[in-house]
Parts: structure tokens; sequence; C-alpha cells
């Protein structure tokens, strides 16, 4: 039976848009809470979600990852904080309504002066069968800094040895020399549609990659303001 997933980077829960008024805590809740009620109301049963506080001083000093499960209705995550310096705690994390094992958090090499990125990996049953889940976000200055970032992925991955699906914000479109390269090396597929997610570009920065045991039965970009990025849905089931 198919499930649905969903990336999304949350940008720290600022929304979008010129209102100073949306940097205030009480309105990164609203706006983390509407994200949460967002994959609720598409049944999304795995979210991948970039740029997700834990307690940070800049960002309301409340755990981002909390907000949108419980107003999603996730019962079970992974949060890694790839950044933890100066009062600042931020990164990726996996939100599942069913049981999440095996899972691991993975940090990308200093790439200073951008902040570092990394990726946290789950496992969990389709089926009756094992996947992966990865949530991932790339470095957004540096095509060459992407690369080594998703050769360390490709590395990690080989280890696990089990069926992917790979989403996150990559800062490069999907069929990008460094995303294709990565997903010959994982032997992962995509549907290249060429929607939007980072309307400011105007570029498609978001994208889900799965296995070839898995196809992508549905895909679609919802136009939302909620962050800077767009949400990806799709349906996955196996091949």
């Amino acid at each position: 039976m198919p499930m649905t997933v969903a990336t999304w980077n949350c940008a720290h829960g600022r929304g979008t848009g010129p209102d100073p008024r949306r940097l205030f805590a009480r309105a990164r809740r609203q706006t983390l809470a509407d994200i949460g009620a967002t994959l609720a109301q598409h049944d999304v049963t795995v979210a991948a979600l970039q740029e997700l506080d834990g307690s940070s001083w800049w960002s309301g000093r409340f755990d981002h990852a909390h907000a949108v499960a419980t107003h999603g209705d996730f019962a079970h995550g992974v949060h890694g904080h790839h950044v933890q310096w100066a009062g600042l705690r931020y990164g990726t994390a996996l939100l599942a309504r069913e049981p999440l094992s095996e899972p691991h958090v993975g940090r990308f090499g200093s790439s200073a002066p951008t902040p570092r990125k990394g990726f946290v990996t789950a496992r969990l049953v389709l089926d009756g069968r094992a996947l992966d889940v990865v949530s991932v976000h790339l470095d957004f200055a540096r095509a060459g800094v992407r690369k080594a970032q998703l050769e360390d992925l490709a590395s990690h991955l080989a280890t696990r040895r089990a069926p992917v699906v790979v989403m996150g914000d990559f800062n490069d479109e999907p069929t990008g020399p460094a995303v294709t390269a990565f997903r010959a090396q994982a032997g992962l597929h995509a549907d290249d549609d060429g929607a939007v997610t980072f309307p400011k570009l105007g570029k498609r920065l978001d994208a889900i990659l799965v296995s070839s045991e898995l196809q992508l039965t549905e895909q679609q970009v919802l136009s939302l303001d909620l962050s800077d990025h767009r949400p990806v849905l799709a349906r996955i089931a196996w091949a």
C-alpha cells in the first residue's frame, strides 16, 4: 500500500515576507503549527524537515520539531542538530507516524564560512519490508562542497544496505551535476517534473529520490507561504 512522504525546509519557523512580527516566538509557533497541520491534512506518513531548530535564542527558545510533531500528529522522530554553537541548535529531522529504528545523525565536515550541514537516517517498515528514509540539507554556496557532502551520504547509505528514500533541500536542481552523480552512485531515481520549490530564485532545490525497488506513484509541490521553500509531497510504493 503506498505511503505519503514529504520534504520541507521549515526556515527556522520564520515564514516569508518582510513583516518583522514573523520573527517573534508566538508567530514562529503558529507557523510551525500550520506546517504540522498541513502535513496531517495530507496524511503524510514520513516528513523530512530541514532548518528545524532545537531551543535557540534566535528562534523563540523552543523545540521546533516537537511543535511540528504535536500539530502533525507524529508519534516518532529523529532530530539532528548539525549546528550547535553560541546558543544555536538546528539541523534536519524525520517525523513519522510509524515506528522508526536504527536512527543515525550524520554531520558533514566543516564548510566554513557557511554553517555546517548534515542528514538524519532511520528505518521503517512498508508492507512488511524494511526501507531507510533520509532527511538531508546541503551547502548553499559551493557546488564542490555539495558534491563532497553527497559522496559522504552515498558512502553512509552503502553501509546500511537497504532500499532508501532520500528527501531534502539539495540547494541544487535534481538534474544538476552533483545530484545526478549522487543518484547514479546510490542507484536513485526521481520524478524530474521541474516544479519550482524555491520561488525567490525560481528553482527546484527540494527533491525526493528513491531506490529502484521503489516507485513514485504521485508527486506535487504545494504553493504555500509558510517558508521560503515549498513542500514536496509524493506517494511511494514498492515497484
